[in-house]
């Protein structure tokens, strides 16, 4: 197996690509896994693993979405190309990969993320053209679905859809130059910008809920010198988030309502490392962490009832533990490196999405 440091190397490098297990975020794409990591994609059912097989001329693949139905399993996933560097746009269904043709006049990308709807599948793309410039859209039952961008704005990304009765809705960015991104969302097409908060400067939708009238945007955003600002937009409206004490930046990375419970999956940083946790309803939850933890990231978040699960990766001076928290409490799923992303739960099975190291 690859050393420590290549395994807590790997596991900050793909963060980003298992955030985007929360529906209707930017499908910016994930950085490449290191070529010497050894990781392969899979997903484990109740603690135990499954390997999904990767398409021919790819590697270190991760499995970044995940939905169950029934008894089908849906995964979407991201990772290396060995001759081009991209990933292959596409998802597996119950361990057989279906392949996504990229849209015309573009390359180098594919698609990273997926829901279901009835009967219908919808994979988030981040595609760009020849000068590099991001088009964004998302596949339909197969089938690309451009979502157009309004003057002035040259490129951008959408994520994830979410579909809400005959509404589809899909967060992200879009851009003037590629220096500054503007946050917001379409809805069946038409873009909704959102307004930035005082004192950034760009960002982008991370995750998009719709629950009834109401359409919930956890934020990304940067100020002067790289500072972050958290929270969310309220049909419009930005909510502000305090930070936890010991942060420098935070942000919200997922989000999740529950009734009149709104849950915002932060991103936090300090001088001593990552701070898991989460707000509800404004309040800041910390999450513990095991003993002897280096470093920890965390990836989704849902709620299941009375039950409030969030995935996430523990590394210690030995080793990388995959795993998540259910109400609070630390359940690993190994040691042997990886990532955990996204979590699905059937019934009382718990399916959580990733990747995990080669012995």
């Amino acid at each position: 197996m690859a050393g420590i440091d290549n395994v807590i190397a790997t596991a900050t490098s793909i963060a980003l690509a298992l955030s985007l297990a929360c529906a209707g975020g930017s499908s910016t794409p994930p950085p490449k896994v290191p070529w010497n990591s050894g990781y392969y994609p899979g997903y484990w059912h109740d603690g135990a693993w499954t390997t999904l097989a990767q398409p021919d001329g790819y590697v270190n693949m991760a499995v970044t979405s995940l939905v169950v139905s029934g008894t089908d399993v849906y995964a979407g996933g991201g990772g290396n190309g060995l001759t081009i560097q991209d990933f292959p746009p596409g998802y597996w269904l119950n361990g057989t990969w279906v392949g996504l043709s990229l849209p015309a006049a573009t390359y180098n990308e594919g698609g990273i993320g997926l829901t279901l709807s009835g009967n219908s599948v919808y994979v988030a793309g981040f595609c760009t053209d020849q000068l590099g410039m991001a088009i964004p859209g998302y596949w339909r039952n197969g089938e690309w679905v451009a979502l157009p961008l309004e003057s002035p704005y040259q490129e951008g990304s959408g994520g994830v859809p979410v579909v809400s009765g005959s509404d589809v809705y899909a967060g992200g960015w879009s851009s003037v130059t590629s220096a500054t991104t503007f946050p917001g969302y379409w809805l069946n097409g038409g873009w909704i910008a959102l307004p930035l908060p005082t004192g950034t400067l760009s960002g982008g939708v991370s995750s998009l809920v719709v629950a009834g009238s109401d359409v919930y945007a956890g934020a990304i955003l940067y100020a002067l010198r790289g500072a972050t600002s958290p929270g969310y937009w309220l049909n419009g409206n930005w909510v502000g988030l305090v930070p936890p004490g010991s942060a420098e930046a935070a942000e919200v990375t997922c989000l999740a309502v529950a009734g009149s419970a709104v849950y915002a999956l932060g991103e936090c940083s300090s001088q001593t490392g990552q701070l898991p946790g989460y707000w509800l309803n404004g309040t800041w939850t910390a999450l513990p962490v095991p003993e002897h933890t280096l470093s920890v990231t965390t990836s989704t978040l849902v709620v299941s009832g009375t039950d409030v699960y969030v995935t996430g990766t523990v590394s210690t001076q030995d080793f990388a533990s995959p795993g998540y928290w259910k109400n609070g409490a630390w359940v690993s799923l190994g040691t042997s490196g990886g990532m955990a992303g996204p979590i699905a739960i059937s019934g009382t099975g718990v399916f959580v999405g990733g990747c995990l190291g080669v012995p």
